[in-house]
């Protein structure tokens, strides 16, 4: 019984028949030995041919399916980067250019800001000691009992002496130093020595003062050597150190 697996095109040989006589011959196929052999090396080799056009095929259609998939594959992803254009605008990275970045201003901002906690913080150690001049040790329940009267937290308190002590001076009811009382028996300090007759020369280190310094001197103006002398003449000359637009400046500071 034939199988599935049985081929319908098998060449059935008669092995008791003699090929020879048969095909070569007077009016046979081949009429002698050279022929019939001249017969089988063509036979050979057309059928060589035929394998080599048949594997020739072969390779054509697995390169045009190669090709056609590699297309096929190319069509989706190019229609899926289609999809995602259309779907998700605001995800393709943007390829404008970037504006440039002012180093010098950046540097400049950073300078002011520092410069700015700093006199804040030369501001505050001023009224606090100010407030302890005049109030001793226990100048922290009297200034509790003005920010009750003035209706005022801590936290404004602390501002608004950082951003501008003549105002907290005018607020809490300090708009003049106190006047220390001297000794007739004790020389006052040099810095308190004035004559009638004489006006001392040296001009006083004041806002504008530094001001003008910074503007002639940028660098030096920055040096800790400056800014703590700056510190100490803001503590010693109080509100009148705060002239030209020191209260414009000191409005930033909120």
């Amino acid at each position: 019984m034939a199988g599935l697996l049985d081929s319908e095109d098998t060449v059935t040989v008669d092995e008791t028949k003699d090929y020879l006589t048969e095909l070569v011959g007077e009016g046979k196929k081949f009429k002698d030995v050279a022929s019939l052999a001249r017969g089988k090396y063509e036979a050979d080799e057309y059928v060589k041919m035929l394998v080599r056009q048949k594997d020739d095929l072969r390779d054509m259609y697995l390169k045009e399916k190669a090709n056609s998939d590699a297309k096929a594959n190319l069509e989706d992803y190019i229609n899926q980067l289609i999809t995602a254009k259309s779907q998700e605008p605001d995800t393709l990275p943007d390829t404008r250019k970037q504006p440039d970045i002012d180093i010098d201003s950046l540097i400049e901002q950073k300078l002011t800001a520092k410069e700015k906690d700093r006199i804040a913080e030369a501001n505050y150690q001023q009224v606090k000691a100010k407030l302890r001049e005049k109030y001793g040790s226990s100048y922290t329940s009297v200034l509790k009992d003005k920010m009750e009267e003035l209706d005022l937290t801590e936290d404004e308190v602390n501002q608004m002496a950082r951003r501008s002590p003549k105002t907290f001076y005018k607020a809490i009811g300090l708009d003049d130093a106190p006047k220390v009382e001297s000794n007739p028996f004790v020389a006052p300090p040099q810095s308190r020595k004035i004559s009638d007759n004489f006006k001392p020369t040296a001009e006083k280190r004041t806002w504008s003062w530094y001001q003008k310094f910074k503007a002639e001197k940028p660098k030096e103006y920055l040096s800790s050597k400056i800014q703590n002398q700056m510190y100490h003449d803001a503590q010693a000359l109080g509100p009148e150190f705060e002239d030209g637009d020191f209260a414009m400046y000191g409005d930033k500071l909120r």
